[in-house]
């Protein structure tokens, strides 16, 4: 028999505010006092919650990239008495929470050597298999 959840509606909302102010995903956990794992599951089984998640992680970003802008066009005078960007420190952190899209650009070089008499001798499902086979290499 399975324990009742402690999940309520009304963290969708609390997640989406707890993120918004730069806070990670993983951190809420402490705020509702419940295991990451915990996190983890209520987002499979209510997808409100997985909504709130997306809608979370969007606002994440958007705290995050302000600061950036913030600090590099120093557009904002309040921040002109405070302590200056480690840029160092700040890329460090985006790259971290955004990989996807922050990653170093990475170039994959790949030679292959092919042994001409076994090529003509593929009919157009083993070539297309092969070719699939070495583009799956390239890919991880």
């Amino acid at each position: 028999m399975a324990r009742p959840t402690k999940y309520k509606p009304e963290y969708d909302e609390m997640l989406i505010e707890h993120m918004s102010k730069g806070l990670s995903y993983e951190c809420f956990g402490a705020v509702v006092d419940v295991h990451i794992d915990t996190l983890y599951e209520w987002e499979k089984v209510n997808p409100s919650f997985s909504e709130a998640k997306r809608k979370a992680f969007m606002k994440n970003r958007f705290f995050w990239e302000n600061i950036g802008i913030q600090h590099i066009t120093h557009v904002d005078s309040k921040f002109e008495s405070s302590p200056k960007l480690n840029s160092t420190v700040y890329i460090f952190n985006m790259k971290n929470r955004f990989p996807k899209e922050w990653r170093d650009r990475t170039e994959v070089r790949s030679e292959v050597k092919i042994n001409s008499e076994a090529l003509e001798a593929m009919d157009d499902n083993e070539l297309t298999a092969l070719v699939e086979k070495a583009v799956k290499e390239l890919k991880k």
